[in-house]
């Protein structure tokens, strides 16, 4: 207990509860005081130990979330999830540099799979666990980044391509929500075109499927000035939620600098009426940024960034667990060694081992 007091002391939380400060008179619509969500469950073996932790503990978790793409587990594993109460994915894309990875009668060519569907068999999974999938819409040119001055053929499958989605796979009660995975690049605010590029396209998908939220995930987060230009492009961009990156495995910012950028982020937000989440980087470079591949961060570092996050967003997703996190039985290993160290430092920081 003494370890964890000093821990949150050195992030500057207090060591302590501060019973002298009055309690907030805001309640859920149940009147509940509180809620309690266990963030980045990454795959069945850890909603396991999260379950089994709080039934020890006797702690009532009211939701857990995942942040890797969905397309990146199997049918079994989303099946596996689901029964283990993980209702909510998120997929990243059904196309990448303009190949489709669903079978398209719009896209023209298609990356060659040894799954006929992926998308239909994620969300027939999903259906039979009672389960929502968040479909994210592209990527329809070679440059992932691409959101003004796109060529006719892109804006044609942008146009075109959430029918097809809606037609195929509507059907299926899983098809929850749309994530659109190009990010804005912030400066200081979002570029016009995106807003652009943004309330076009979820226009477009409400129109589809009326009332199915939208999510983007911009950059640049340590640049947003939180003026009322910036408040108010939060408010035209016509999104139900914004996943800020973090930027730290990137190495634009600094763990020091996070809470002064998620405290300006939470004033903007509160002022647009607009839901906070946060999007954190659990990876560094082997080498040199962008130019070589991605190892595991340290957890010491990435619990001074969940924490931090965690005191001002409602929920946390991190990228990305596949190559980054894996359990030392996995019958599907990917990424580094030391990916099996983080997957256990992770699950001790958890159930309050070290650095928790």
């Amino acid at each position: 207990m003494e370890r964890t007091r000093r821990f949150l002391e050195e992030l500057g939380l207090p060591g302590r509860d501060l019973d002298e400060l009055p309690s907030s008179p805001k309640r859920f619509p149940d009147g509940a005081q509180y809620r309690i969500e266990i963030p980045s469950v990454e795959g069945p073996r850890v909603m396991e130990a999260v379950l089994e932790e709080a039934e020890r503990l006797g702690v009532v978790v009211h939701r857990v979330s995942q942040g890797s793409g969905v397309l990146l587990l199997t049918a079994a594993e989303v099946r596996e999830m689901a029964r283990l109460g993980m209702k909510t994915l998120v997929l990243m894309s059904v196309a990448h540099q303009g190949k489709a990875l669903y079978p398209s009668e719009v896209i023209e060519e298609r990356w060659p799979l040894r799954c006929p569907d992926p998308l239909e068999a994620v969300l027939s999974a999903a259906d039979a666990e009672r389960a929502q999938v968040f479909v994210g819409l592209g990527f329809f040119e070679a440059d992932t980044g691409r959101f003004h001055g796109r060529d006719p053929r892109a804006l044609r499958y942008e146009d075109e391509v959430p029918v097809e989605l809606w037609r195929r796979y509507g059907h299926h009660p899983s098809f929850a929500g749309w994530y659109l995975p190009v990010e804005a690049p912030i400066t200081g605010h979002f570029p016009d075109a995106y807003l652009d590029y943004a309330r076009e396209l979820g226009r477009r998908v409400r129109s589809i499927a009326p009332g199915k939220p939208v999510l983007i995930a911009p950059y640049g987060t340590r640049t947003v000035i939180p003026d009322d230009r910036f408040v108010e492009q939060l408010r035209r961009l016509e999104v139900d939620y914004v996943a800020y990156q973090d930027e730290v495995g990137v190495r634009k910012t600094r763990v020091e600098e996070l809470e002064d950028i998620w405290a300006r982020l939470r004033r903007a937000h509160d002022r647009a009426g607009l839901p906070l989440w946060a999007d954190v980087e659990i990876f560094d470079f082997e080498g040199d940024v962008y130019r070589s591949p991605l190892v595991p961060a340290p957890m010491e570092r990435i619990a001074r960034q969940l924490a931090v996050a965690g005191r001002y967003a409602e929920r946390i997703l991190v990228y990305q667990y596949l190559g980054l996190m894996n359990p030392p039985a996995s019958g599907a290993f990917a990424g580094h060694p030391d990916s099996v160290t983080l997957y256990r430092a992770y699950q001790a920081w958890r159930k309050g081992g070290p650095g928790a």
